[in-house]
């Protein structure tokens, strides 16, 4: 999704994505890739342009080896 607020000096573009997981096949990633780009022809060149999102989230309760920086709580698998 984008989103474009008028600003003052500058407007803001927000671009959020949901990224596929390391698991996801190349076509997948490209495809995804290519949407990111597609969003972003909605952003003007004045713009200043936030890219957010989850890059590569995977949903479940096993943090093993990720304490630090993923909860415990999940969608039971």
């Amino acid at each position: 999704i984008v989103a474009r607020c008028r600003g003052r000096p500058f407007d803001l573009a927000v671009l959020q994505a949901y990224a596929p997981t390391a698991d996801s096949t190349d076509e997948e990633l490209e495809e995804f890739y290519d949407q990111i780009e597609e969003g972003l022809r909605y952003v003007k060149q004045r713009d200043i342009c936030i890219v957010t999102g989850d890059w590569n989230a995977k949903i479940g309760q096993d943090n093993k080896g990720w304490e630090q920086t993923m909860g415990k709580h999940g969608l039971m698998e």
